[in-house]
């Protein structure tokens, strides 16, 4: 079965450099590229050991989402976001155009949409989705086809869910709509928990059916629950993630093909501007797949079997690819960047970052 990747770049930026937050990565420059490192890092993962068919790095947009406009006071509560780290987001998306990747971003919603979309498209398509990032809200989405891949490698299926949340990945969104999100300053139900919502939607299957049978729940939980009623009803909703993003692009957009290190002057002069020398110096001999236009539309059954690895070549720069471009080139499978020392390195990296 072909595979699709979809990268929530805001989620492993953030947890670099939180993760190396007493001992961070400064350049000579005095810039912090904790964040922007762990993101390279863990694309070069992917295409190294995973092989994906189809990749895609989502990001979320600076203007409001239709979130914050159903609740204004949607993550009104995080801190601002650290002066050091802010410096890292330029280089979103410029390793994504240095690298050919198809970089996603679109005005009024959050990166959670559009993995949410590709996800479907997966489904729609019988190709497996895999979603790189730990948050917990996306586990309302994953299938006997989807799965997360979290910042420990770890793999996440429809038994994590049942672990986690006691129940299947619709009734995830239940459960949040219960107990809301103080990082994204969702309400839920003032005074009832992960624990208690678990057990409230393990027997009654669902917030609708938790206010039909309220006569059979006692004492003081009863009474939040009928305070709380309206805002379960507007976490629900805060916390289902939409499938159905209208976003710019097309399967094919998201295909992968050669994304050529070796000899590719944007991402080389990128990693000397941000003083990654060992990368530097490693891919002075190495490629991977390049990225190459290519006009035809998406067939009925793709290709599944990746092309062998290639020798090192010399590149033709990548066209740049934004959710806002028009005509992007589209992309094919990777063969392995065969540097088991880069993995290696990741892997002891990511062991470090706390869960969610």
């Amino acid at each position: 079965m072909p595979k699709l990747f979809a990268v929530d770049s805001m989620a492993v930026l953030y947890r670099g450099y939180f993760a190396m937050i007493r001992n961070p990565l400064i350049n000579s420059k005095g810039l912090n590229t904790s964040g922007i490192r762990t993101v390279l890092m863990q694309l070069l993962k992917i295409l190294e050991e995973e092989r994906p068919n189809y990749l895609a790095v989502a990001s979320d947009s600076s203007e409001p989402t239709f979130r914050h406009k159903r609740f204004p006071g949607y993550k009104a509560t995080r801190e601002k976001m650290p002066d050091d780290l802010v410096a890292q987001l330029p280089y979103l998306p410029r390793l994504m155009a240095a690298l050919g990747l198809p970089y996603l971003i679109l005005p009024g919603y959050e990166a959670d949409d559009i993995i949410g979309t590709l996800m479907r498209w997966c489904s729609e398509r019988k190709i497996a989705g895999v979603m790189v990032t730990s948050d917990k809200d996306f586990m309302q989405l994953i299938t006997d086809t989807i799965v997360m891949l979290n910042h420990h490698n770890e793999r996440l299926g429809l038994e994590a869910v049942r672990a986690r949340f006691g129940g299947t990945p619709t009734q995830v969104i239940e459960v949040l709509g219960l107990m809301g999100d103080a990082s994204d300053n969702i309400p839920g139900v003032r005074g009832v928990g992960e624990k208690t919502a678990v057990k409230l939607i393990q027997e009654h299957g669902s917030i609708a059916r938790v206010y039909e049978n309220l006569n059979q729940v006692k004492g003081k939980l009863r009474e939040k629950l009928v305070f709380g009623h309206e805002s379960a009803l507007l976490s629900r909703e805060l916390v289902t993630i939409n499938t159905e993003v209208p976003i710019p692009a097309t399967l094919e957009d998201l295909h992968v093909e050669r994304v050529a290190l070796c000899g590719n002057p944007e991402f080389l002069a990128l990693l000397e501007e941000l003083e990654f020398n060992t990368l530097l110096k490693r891919f002075g001999d190495l490629s991977v797949p390049k990225v190459q236009p290519k006009p035809s539309t998406l067939p009925e059954t793709p290709e599944q079997a990746p092309p062998p690895p290639a020798t090192c070549r010399r590149a033709t720069r990548p066209t740049p690819r934004t959710a806002t471009t028009p005509n992007r080139p589209s992309l094919q499978r990777p063969a392995s960047l065969a540097t088991p020392s880069i993995t290696t390195a990741m892997d002891q990296w990511m062991k470090t970052m706390p869960s969610t």
